[in-house]
């Protein structure tokens, strides 16, 4: 009788170790491929910001002052003109392959003992399209009006230019140069203009 409780006793205590043997088994083995499995699944997050999220977000406030070197007109004074010009710009780093510009522009022409005055808004496309490179080209068209112009000439003219500049980069801001050839055609009156440039100013990153 004794021997007897003993085997079912026995017996008893094994069927009870071996589910919860079982069961710690299969519950850490199936617990560790289910979180390897989800780890995997997980997309991974980049930290890092792509380059041209930056380029696009950069822009540049700028202020210019230039001087014409050499000029001709036709149909227009008819001799070679002096004068100055200043300019306000906001440049920013667009998409694809080029910069583009806005340009309020004041130019004042000395001719004939006449001062002549226009102020021209322009759109301008600048290659490369990262406002820090050193070197630079561009081209500007745009519509301008004359505030002060001869007798039986348009007041309506259609500027365009084409330049190459020079950027010295600092923490917030940039020096920069350019020179190049700004034309315009009068646009109620058959008068042009033809002239070289050379401009310098400071711009103001944010």
């Amino acid at each position: 009788m004794e021997i007897s409780l003993k085997f079912l006793l026995l017996f008893g205590l094994l069927g009870a170790l071996r589910p919860e043997q079982g069961l710690a088994a299969a519950t850490g083995k199936s617990a560790a491929m289910k979180y390897f499995s989800k780890k995997a699944k997980q997309p991974r997050l980049s930290s890092r910001a792509p380059a041209s999220a930056a380029v696009t977000g950069q822009g540049l406030l700028g202020l210019a002052v230039g001087s014409l070197i050499n000029s001709k007109s036709y149909g227009w004074v008819d001799e070679e003109l002096t004068g100055w010009n200043m300019e306000v710009s906001y440049l920013r780093a667009g998409r694809g392959t080029f910069a583009q510009g806005f340009h309020l522009e004041l130019q004042k022409f000395g001719a004939q003992g006449q001062d002549l005055t226009k102020l021209a808004f322009l759109l301008s496309f600048n290659f490369p399209r990262r406002l820090s490179f050193p070197v630079y080209i561009g081209v500007s068209a745009g519509p301008s009006f004359f505030l002060e112009q001869k007798d039986e000439e348009s007041e309506f003219a259609l500027d365009y230019k084409a330049y190459l500049g020079l950027r010295l980069n600092e923490a917030h801001s940039q020096y920069f140069i350019q020179s190049g050839v700004k034309n315009h055609v009068h646009v109620l009156s058959d008068g042009q203009f033809v002239g070289w440039f050379v401009s310098s100013g400071v711009a103001y990153k944010f």
